[in-house]
């Protein structure tokens, strides 16, 4: 983005070892398997954000396709 933002998909939770996190987008359907398929990077993600910038109601957005 203009800005800088990067976005980044992730599907190993060591892709983000050494990382700083300030927000996570997660995209599924309606039934919302992505936590039960992929719980492992999504704590490791959370633990990343703990310095994150972004004000705790916007850190973790969720979008159906």
């Amino acid at each position: 983005m203009e800005d800088g933002t990067k976005y980044i998909v992730i599907s190993n939770p060591n892709s983000v070892r050494g990382c700083n996190i300030d927000q996570m987008i997660i995209v599924d359907d309606y039934r919302w398997e992505i936590y039960n398929q992929q719980w492992q990077v999504i704590d490791e993600i959370k633990f990343r954000m703990l310095k994150s910038c972004v004000p705790d109601e916007f850190q973790i957005q969720e979008y159906e396709w």
